[in-house]
């Protein structure tokens, strides 16, 4: 695309303003619209960040199973970038941690894109301000893309929070604990419950008899182990699961080269149903 062009539509909302920004071929006709979407596109197009100068800044990353904190003025920064997949949420943050002020940064449009940790400067100072970018699909600008940004005057990260909370709950995306316990009531045995994990290799049964007698009354248990002794606790009110990693297996073709991730290929390669 030889040029691109944006839209942005400002307003008053809940806990603060809100800014909604949509890059989409240039205005014309539905005919030629077709085809700056389609029209090759290379490379990644990157949004500029919102910066300031105040040192108290504080990126908010809702990273799995987490939100991280992380000053902007670090130097290296932590991290050069992050993909979306993986992410908790679909947002970003900087808010200052001293005066609660900042902003959400809201990507609408999360495939194909990625969150760059680039080093600006403003003024004197070089700050690691958030910079989305979106890679082309398949050779193609393929589709418009949309962030929006939610500015906030105080309430910190607790705010920051609370406006992605309400963007969820108008899109249709927020489902809370309470509404999942109404479709699945043992939801309601995870509320302080213990998550062990490692009760392989240990005498399951036991452990379960021995927790129920010390008092123990809500539990998950990460481990597989014999039916009867996995059904007797959940009798006893516990939860059981199991947690597994299924990757790929490249071909080798010796059997003194098989390891974790390579195998003899196709005779030990193998499905379930």
């Amino acid at each position: 695309m030889k040029r691109t062009s944006f839209w942005t539509k400002a307003r008053e909302a809940f806990f603060g303003s809100l800014c909604t920004c949509r890059l989409e071929p240039p205005h014309c006709t539905s005919q030629q619209k077709q085809y700056h979407l389609t029209h090759p596109f290379l490379g990644c197009f990157s949004w500029l960040p919102w910066c300031w100068t105040l040192l108290t800044a504080r990126w908010l990353s809702p990273i799995i199973p987490t939100v991280i904190c992380i000053p902007w003025t670090l130097s290296p920064f932590p991290r050069a970038g992050w993909h979306w997949t993986g992410w908790t949420c679909r947002w970003w943050g900087v808010v200052d941690m001293e005066k609660g002020f900042g902003y959400a940064l809201i990507v609408e449009t999360p495939d194909d894109g990625v969150l760059e940790c680039r080093h600006h400067r403003v003024g004197e100072r070089e700050l690691a301000a958030p910079q989305i970018g979106w890679w082309a699909q398949k050779g193609r600008f393929a589709y418009p893309r949309r962030i929006v940004y939610h500015f906030i005057a105080q309430g910190g990260y607790v705010s920051i929070a609370k406006t992605y909370r309400v963007y969820a709950r108008g899109k249709g995306l927020l489902v809370t604990l309470r509404e999942k316990a109404k479709r699945n009531p043992d939801l309601r045995k995870l509320f302080g419950a213990a998550d062990v994990w490692g009760v392989w290799g240990v005498n399951y049964e036991q452990f379960v008899q021995e927790a129920k007698l010390l008092g123990v009354d809500k539990l998950i248990l990460h481990g597989t182990a014999r039916r009867e002794a996995m059904q007797r606790a959940v009798e006893v009110g516990y939860l059981t699961s199991e947690y597994d990693n299924y990757t790929d297996i490249l071909p080798v073709d010796s059997e003194q080269k098989i390891d974790s991730n390579h195998d003899l290929l196709p005779d030990s390669a193998g499905t379930e149903s």
